[in-house]
């Protein structure tokens, strides 16, 4: 009998208005795809894809490949809020 490992990942596909890196880069209609809360991939929005949360601000992507979002607070300022 032979036994079956199963590795469950988490995937997300969100798509922002910018995206931008720890090194400073920054990207303009852009989709990342996570894989347990890190970014395995980056490419630019062509079409609408399907399973894909959008968000109209910015992602911010740090060292780790972490994404948090850039949030605008009523008073003006803005702070990082995880996704």
């Amino acid at each position: 009998m032979s036994k079956h490992i199963v590795c469950a990942l988490s995937t997300r596909r969100i798509a922002a208005s910018c995206v931008v890196f720890a090194d400073g880069k920054k990207y303009r209609q852009h989709v990342v795809e996570l894989i347990d809360s890190r970014v395995a991939n980056h490419y630019a929005l062509t079409a609408e894809l399907p399973h894909t949360e959008w968000y109209g601000g910015t992602l911010l992507v740090d060292e780790g490949l972490q994404v948090s979002r850039l949030v605008m607070l009523a008073d003006g300022t803005q702070r990082k809020q995880p996704l």
